[in-house]
């Protein structure tokens, strides 16, 4: 028996392909044969996938689909397979949030979700990398749902840019960073609004670093006016995207983490933060509370005054920054790789024994 994943793109760096390159990883040391088959597959990831089309299903295999967007006409070619179909499910942002920036992403969001509903007929399980995905699979009539968090090589934070960590290490400036792509979900224009609060009235000698791909140029461009119209045009940077090595160096350098997300699958950024003792401060929305559990600051509502007092808590307040990264040291082991191995292979051994034999 085999055990196989498909994904949509096999891309450096994405959160989907790189938990899918640990499941493969943690298949094969228990015994599986198990490969990655892709549609699109990065030149930089040509070693690690197969074209899909090279796949010949079989009733005896499990095959894993990693499912985070529609309308790439992939769908049809997993439900045809004979194989023993896992869902694994990352979240379809909401369509509307792009419909003002980007008619086609829209589309493509809503016709993922409209596949989503066509599903229950075709997996025995629904493998969600949060209660919220977990939830979202069955209200959509995938019966059997199990959270496994998303697989993370914690590794890779070791390594670090030299001449970036001494730039900013050489800096006295607070520094406020959000890791995400620029998009409009991910509400960016309220974390500069925060900021701006939080600079002009508590703290001149701060930086914001929005770090990420700036994927919608409509929204980055709306987003640079209001920088400027705010005169933040030298303490609020858009990093675009970058290299592994340069992301950590922004974490070795943080003093806060904050994220006023409204839609959020999983957030490996929050995992990421607790990795590197910052600090994290996020508005409670979509899986933000699965992944942090009782770690971090969740707020209830995005106040600016409100949350820019509680960044300058966060940043000159020592007895309580220790608390809530005490409550976030507490919290990651939830993300270590034994942890996830340990039931990802109670699931695979459940299914071989039939405790999953029927979709829906």
């Amino acid at each position: 028996m085999e055990i196989n994943q498909f994904i949509p793109s096999l891309t450096p760096g994405d959160a989907a392909s790189n938990d899918a390159l640990a499941i493969r990883a943690i298949l094969r040391k228990n015994g599986f044969k198990s490969n990655i088959y892709a549609k699109f597959i990065h030149p930089r990831m040509l070693w690690y996938a197969r074209p899909y089309f090279l796949y010949r299903g079989n009733r005896q295999n499990i095959s894993i689909y990693h499912f985070a967007i529609g309308g790439l006409q992939f769908s049809d070619f997993i439900l045809k397979l004979p194989d023993i179909k896992i869902l694994r499910y990352h979240n379809i942002t909401p369509p509307e949030y792009f419909e003002k920036y980007d008619s086609k992403l829209s589309f493509i969001c809503r016709k993922g979700l409209i596949e989503l509903k066509g599903f229950k007929r075709h997996f025995v399980l629904g493998m969600g990398d949060s209660s919220f995905n977990c939830l979202a699979m069955e209200h959509e009539g995938i019966g059997k749902t199990e959270v496994l968090p998303v697989l993370i090589d914690f590794s890779k934070y070791a390594e670090y840019d030299k001449e970036l960590n001494r730039k900013l290490g050489g800096s006295d400036s607070k520094k406020i960073i959000f890791v995400g792509r620029i998009a409009p979900n991910k509400k960016q224009e309220d974390l500069i609004r925060v900021f701006d609060h939080y600079h002009r009235k508590f703290n001149p000698n701060s930086t914001l670093y929005l770090i990420g791909q700036k994927q919608i140029a409509p929204y980055v461009h709306e987003l640079e006016e209001l920088v400027t119209t705010l005169g933040l045009s030298d303490t609020v940077v858009f990093t675009g995207k970058v290299s592994d090595k340069e992301v950590n160096t922004y974490y070795r350098n943080a003093d806060v983490f904050v994220c006023l997300s409204e839609h959020e699958g999983f957030c490996v950024p929050l995992v990421e933060s607790m990795f590197f003792n910052i600090p994290i401060i996020a508005y409670e929305s979509s899986a933000i509370k699965d992944t942090l559990g009782e770690a971090g600051i969740l707020l209830q509502e995005k106040d600016a005054e409100s949350i820019a007092k509680l960044i300058v808590r966060v940043t000159e307040d020592s007895s309580f920054r220790e608390e809530i990264i005490k409550r976030q040291k507490k919290r990651l082991p939830v993300f270590q790789s034994d942890c996830i191995e340990q039931k990802l292979m109670k699931i695979i051994h459940e299914i071989q024994d039939s405790k999953y034999n029927t979709p829906g």
